[in-house]
């Protein structure tokens, strides 16, 4: 049996940005998922500001250069 780790390397190119795996659990930014999931239930789906922020600064300063 492949460890979660390995079913996401082979699934969406594990590890992406943000993502961790600490102690057998999923954490994004620091963030526990399955605490998350435990609470809010699945699916889960959900909006990680800092990184909106990060994305649409980068998307700004692309447009910037291109005027």
């Amino acid at each position: 049996m492949q460890s979660y780790e390995e079913f996401l390397d082979l699934s969406v190119g594990f590890p992406q940005e943000g993502f961790d795996i600490i102690e057998d659990e999923l954490y994004f930014h620091d963030l526990n998922l399955m605490e998350m999931i435990e609470t809010y239930g699945t699916p889960l789906r959900f909006t990680y500001l800092p990184l909106s922020v990060k994305k649409y600064s980068r998307q700004r300063f692309y447009f910037k250069l291109r005027s």
